[in-house]
């Protein structure tokens, strides 16, 4: 019975991967029709690095600490994100990425405060 169960679980994890892959593939085709080659692939970028700015936070409170996180990597990711927000955002003048970008650097930063406070003496170790 068991085995039955780990059996239909990765089958449907599977088709969960599946659908999720054609969604990924709908929804950028879509952003290209909407926008253009050029514009798709900037603005869609852009909401995938926000979401990924969130999950980060998320992985930090899932996992109740720094496990597999450096401050490195998040100040990393903060700067990586900053550049393009200045030079398409603000130089290209589109408020899109300007504004996607800023709220990029909000969620960043408070991922970089997490871990900072996480490394201080004292504070609870993942």
């Amino acid at each position: 019975m068991h085995e039955q169960v780990t059996v239909a679980g990765f089958r449907l994890a599977g088709a969960a991967a599946d659908l999720l892959g054609v969604t990924s593939f709908a929804v950028q085709l879509l952003f290209v029709v909407q926008f253009g080659w050029d514009d798709a692939a900037r603005y869609a970028a852009f909401l995938q690095n926000l979401l990924m700015s969130g999950l980060f936070i998320a992985m930090f409170a899932a996992r109740a600490g720094t496990r597999g996180q450096t401050l490195l990597i998040a100040v990393a990711k903060w700067v990586g994100t900053l550049a393009p927000t200045i030079a398409l955002g603000w130089y290209g003048n589109s408020p899109l990425i300007l504004g996607v970008g800023v709220l990029c650097s909000v969620f960043d930063l408070v991922y970089i405060g997490l871990l900072w406070r996480a490394r201080q003496p004292g504070a609870a170790r993942g």
